[in-house]
Formats: C-alpha cells, sequence, structure tokens
C-alpha cells in the first residue's frame, strides 16, 4: 500500500535529494519482497517514508509566497475554524483562482477590524497583500515558519481595501475541507451561546472539539507551567473514551432488540458503531495528528476484534506511524507527531510484558513514572520548558478529565 501510494508522487517530483531517497527506499522495499526479508522491508518502508516527507517538504519549500507584499485579488475557500485575536480576524483560504496557485496553495487571510466572519466551505474574493511567513529565528521556542509548513500555510494575506465579497455559501466550492469544519463551527458557536460570559467556556470548547481559540494567556501559562496542555489536545484518550461510551451505549441498545439473544451483534456491530463515533469526534477536532495515529490504532484493534484475529500493539504502531505519514508526509515537522507516537511507545515499552499489567492507581503511576523522562526531553527539545511537577499535576488531572470527557 505504501508503495502504491508513494510511488506515483515519487516519480513525478523533480530530482531531488528526497527524491533519491525514496527511491532507495523503493528499490530495498522491492528486494525485500523478492527476498521475503522483514529487515529490508521495513528499513526500506521507512527509507522510503522518509524519501516521501523530503520531497514534500521541497515542494512545500518551493510553493511558499515571497515577500513582495504585492495587493492581489485572490478567490478561494474558506478553510478551518475563524479565529479573533484581538480586532484581528484569521481564518484559512484555499485558492480557486489567482496567480498564487488555484488548490494548491493555502493562506492565513488577517481581516483587520473585519465587518463578519466568513464560515467554512463559503467563496470568497478579498484584495490581499501577499507575503511570506516570518518569525522568530531563535533556536529554541515557536517556529513560525516550521509551524506553517506542517500546517500547509505558504503566506499570509491581509485584507485590503472594502472589496471583500462573499461569492458562494458552503456546498459549491468544489474543494474538501479537512474534518467537518461546518459541525466544529456549529458546535462552537452552541457552546458559546450556552456559555456565555462564563469563565471556562474556552476550556470546554478545547475539551469538546480541541479548538484552543477561547483559552486566555494566563490559562495557556499554567497549563504550561503543570504539562497538562496535553489534556486539551484531542488524543488517544478523548478518542477511546468516545468509542468505549458509543459502544457500551450500543450494547445496550442491541440487549433491548430481537437480536439480544445472539453474541454475534454485540460483538461486531458494537465495536463497529463505536468506531464510527470515534471517526465523527475525531472529525469535529479538526483530524489532527493525535486523532489520526489513535482512529488508525483503534481501527486495527477493532477490525481485529471483528474478524476474530490478533492484533499485537507494536503492529498497530506501525501501521499507524505509516498512515499518518502517507496521509501527511510533513506531520514530523509537528511537535504533536512526536509527542503523541512517542508517548505511546514509552507506554507500550513499560506495559508489555509486564504480567500481571499494573491497573487502577498503580498503573497510572507506572505510567508516568515511565512517561517522565521521555517528555521531559521532548519538551527541552520543542518548547525549551522543564517540569517536573507535571508528574504529579497529571496524577490527579487525567482521571479528572476522563471523567468530566
Amino acid at each position: 500500500m505504501a508503495l502504491a501510494v508513494a510511488c506515483p508522487l515519487l516519480l513525478d517530483a523533480a530530482p531531488s535529494p528526497g527524491r533519491a531517497l525514496g527511491l532507495v527506499g523503493i528499490a530495498l522495499a522491492m528486494l525485500a519482497v523478492s527476498l521475503r526479508c522483514c529487515a529490508f522491508r521495513s528499513i526500506g518502508l521507512l527509507v522510503l517514508l522518509a524519501g516521501l516527507s523530503c520531497v514534500t517538504l521541497e515542494q512545500a519549500l518551493s510553493q511558499r509566497i515571497d515577500d513582495r507584499r504585492e495587493v492581489q485579488k485572490i478567490t478561494g475557500v474558506v478553510s478551518g475554524l475563524p479565529e479573533w485575536r484581538g480586532a484581528t480576524l484569521r481564518f484559512h483560504l484555499r485558492g480557486e483562482h489567482g496567480s498564487w496557485g488555484a488548490g494548491e496553495r493555502r493562506l492565513e487571510v488577517r481581516w483587520f477590524e473585519a465587518r463578519e466572519a466568513p464560515r467554512p466551505g463559503e467563496v470568497w474574493r478579498f484584495d490581499l497583500a501577499l507575503s511570506a511567513v516570518r518569525g522568530r529565528v531563535n533556536f529554541l521556542g515557536h517556529d513560525a515558519e516550521r509551524f506553517a509548513l506542517a500546517r500547509g500555510i505558504h503566506g499570509v494575506g491581509r485584507v485590503r481595501g472594502d472589496g471583500a465579497q462573499r461569492l458562494r455559501d458552503p456546498g459549491g466550492a468544489g474543494l474538501p475541507l479537512p474534518g467537518f469544519p461546518s459541525g466544529r463551527l456549529a458546535v462552537r458557536e452552541r457552546l458559546d451561546d450556552e456559555l456565555d460570559g462564563l469563565p471556562g467556556a474556552g476550556l470546554v470548547r478545547a475539551l469538546a472539539i480541541g479548538d484552543r481559540s477561547g483559552l486566555t494567556d494566563e490559562l495557556r501559562t499554567v497549563l504550561q507551567g503543570t504539562g497538562t496542555g496535553h489534556l486539551l489536545a484531542i488524543s488517544g484518550l478523548h478518542v477511546g473514551l468516545v468509542a468505549l461510551f458509543a459502544a457500551g451505549l450500543a450494547r445496550a441498545v442491541l440487549a433491548l432488540t430481537p437480536w439480544r439473544g445472539h453474541a454475534w451483534p454485540a460483538r461486531r456491530i458494537a465495536p463497529l458503531l463505536g468506531l464510527l463515533a470515534a471517526v465523527i469526534y475525531a472529525g469535529l477536532a479538526g483530524f489532527d495528528t493525535s486523532p489520526r495515529r489513535a482512529l488508525v490504532m483503534l481501527a486495527v484493534w477493532i477490525l481485529a476484534l471483528v474478524m476474530h484475529r490478533q492484533a499485537g500493539a507494536w503492529r498497530g504502531w506501525w501501521l499507524a506511524l505509516v498512515l499518518v505519514l502517507l496521509l501527511d508526509p510533513l506531520a514530523p515537522l509537528s511537535p504533536g507527531f512526536w509527542l503523541s507516537f512517542g508517548a505511546v511507545a514509552v507506554l507500550f515499552l513499560a506495559f508489555l510484558g509486564t504480567r500481571p499489567a499494573p491497573r487502577g492507581l498503580r498503573g497510572l503511576v507506572v505510567a508516568q513514572t515511565a512517561l517522565l523522562p521521555g517528555m521531559l526531553a521532548l519538551g527541552v527539545g520543542w518548547f525549551a520548558t522543564v517540569n517536573f511537577g507535571g508528574w504529579f499535576v497529571n496524577l490527579l488531572a487525567i482521571p479528572w478529565v476522563s471523567i468530566v470527557t
């Protein structure tokens, strides 16, 4: 499957080191198939994925907008959730027409004192002053250019004049949007109506749909200082809880039907309905790296359960890694990629092979103790922060978030 997806992309790419690396991976993978050698197959697959990521990065760098600040009339489709930062409205725009690329490039539009907020899926025409993404070049801390590349942002457009015009409502864009942005916006608006004026409204939005735009600077500082920011990222904890709740509810409903005397509906239909609920929830969260990884691993486990097959934990981890990189070769540019897969790998090393496996409070203590050194190293590398108190805080916060969500 990886060869089928990656080969056309690599063969069509311009000559480059990334393309050469990917072709070497293809050769090793084909050699592994002919020799039936698992070692060659794994190495070839890793080299192939590394080459695919390099080619995608080279293409993304070549598509970035030059810092000329020229004004162009751009027509595009609004994607993602609009976000207010002070008096400026920010949202993403995927091009339909314009010299900066149709459907291939995406802008972060900044509209000062916007007269209305565009909705996801709507088609708008703007007079935009285009510029490159710029940020601090410190060795540690937030890297705006890398962050933009990871999210597929190729430039910044600032609205000029009063020529902004909505051309079409959602549904006529003709371009697929990641996740369910219209549904996310509807849920956010409903939460804002219900929680208007309450101090925890932004926190509820973050836990419900992964939208952190409502978090105050003070709360962000507290989350970073206590090491609990990961609890607001829609990850395996949240996706698994949704799937478990939906599957349990499905089993309870099936127990009231004429099929209650048969075992197969509860064993097959209920887990599949749980997986469907997890897909919908991950879509409302925007299908970021963490929910994608959790969905793939959950799907492997549920399909193996339904088909009465054995699915190893590490096999699911590797399959999730491969699929995430095939879907988004630039995912390694995001700290969430390393934190997500790194945390799961550490937990596998801590719990697999341990008999009996620690449960309850003891299991939580073992998990937090195992995660401490790995997460500290990643925290220093990505955020230039060290937080030893997060070990104890997470012992209390993780069960609380599990109950609340």
